[in-house]
């Protein structure tokens, strides 16, 4: 009877521990994929390519990362892709919204080899910046699922059931620069970090322009340093959805300059990761580049 009894609290314990776990992971839905690793890539490259209003704005191979930092990460890659018609209207409503934008997936292999690919929720957009574009995210969850579906064999599904709270995690600094100068600040001061690598920059404005539709500067940063965010998703391998980190220079509609990123509190929280000194030092390192580039405190 004591058996049974320990049985039972034990996998009460256990069961409730791997909800909590699975819960930290906010709204990202992951699709196990038939086929293997460089099969699901090459499906996604061609998947993509269909559409002529689809671009791929920078590739990731944060194995191919680790591996020359030293470190041992399972097969990863992130694709950052983005159609500027569907992407605009979202930053016209709200902005800031340029920061989780142009969509992100992620291609993973786990420990036990199986092959998956991962993106974030368009609910998790929606709620975080209080979007009102029904339509346009409707038809953007179909598209992303529609993928998944086609480039894996399966359809996607959600895991975990963590709520998005609006303008969670978000961090913003203002500056007392000129767009311009702002970004060329936080371009100079990011590539005169040691260890830390700029992968791309994305100009939401000037794409926006390309459609002949307006939009208040706003250019993202992607970058990254291979040995702390390979640490991180060592931790917690859905990380990599958010890893390189992200800076959105943008103008709000007071003519007030902002550089906004996601806090390391926030990664912590939505994907589980434990407080822990690669946390700390992304903490710092973003902050630093921020206060440097904006020459101001935190609002």
């Amino acid at each position: 009877m004591r058996s049974l009894l320990f049985f039972t609290v034990f996998s009460f314990l256990f069961l409730g521990q791997v909800i909590a776990q699975e819960e930290q992971w906010a709204t990202v839905l992951r699709a196990e994929s038939r086929y293997d690793f460089e099969e699901t890539y090459t499906r996604l490259k061609d998947r993509l390519a269909e559409n002529s209003e689809i671009k791929i704005f920078a590739e990731i191979d944060h194995s191919k990362n680790a591996g020359e930092a030293g470190l041992q990460l399972e097969p990863a890659r992130l694709i950052i892709f983005g159609n500027a018609k569907a992407g605009t209207p979202l930053m016209q409503n709200r902005q800031v919204t340029g920061l989780d934008l142009p969509l992100k997936i992620l291609l993973g292999e786990d420990e036990k080899g199986k092959v998956f690919l991962a993106y974030s929720d368009v609910d998790h957009l929606k709620t975080r910046h209080a979007l009102k574009s029904g339509k346009i995210l409707n038809n953007i969850k179909k598209n992303l699922k529609d993928i998944a579906k086609d480039v894996t064999g399966r359809s996607p599904k959600k895991t975990g059931k963590y709520k998005i709270r609006y303008m969670e995690g978000i961090e913003s600094f203002r500056s007392e620069h000129n767009f311009n100068e702002t970004l060329t600040r936080l371009k100079n001061e990011i590539t005169a970090t040691d260890g830390v690598t700029l992968f791309a920059k994305i100009d939401h404005t000037k794409n926006a322009e390309k459609l002949g539709m307006g939009l208040r500067p706003a250019t993202l940063l992607v970058f990254g340093n291979p040995e702390v965010g390979t640490k991180l998703m060592q931790e917690a391998r859905l990380s990599a959805l958010e890893l390189p980190v992200k800076m959105l220079v943008w103008r709000d509609e007071a003519g007030v300059v902002k550089i906004s990123y996601n806090s390391s509190e926030f990664l912590s929280k939505r994907f589980g990761i434990d407080k822990n000194l690669a946390l700390g030092k992304l903490e710092k390192v973003q902050a630093k580049l921020a206060q440097k580039a904006a020459g101001h405190t935190s609002e």
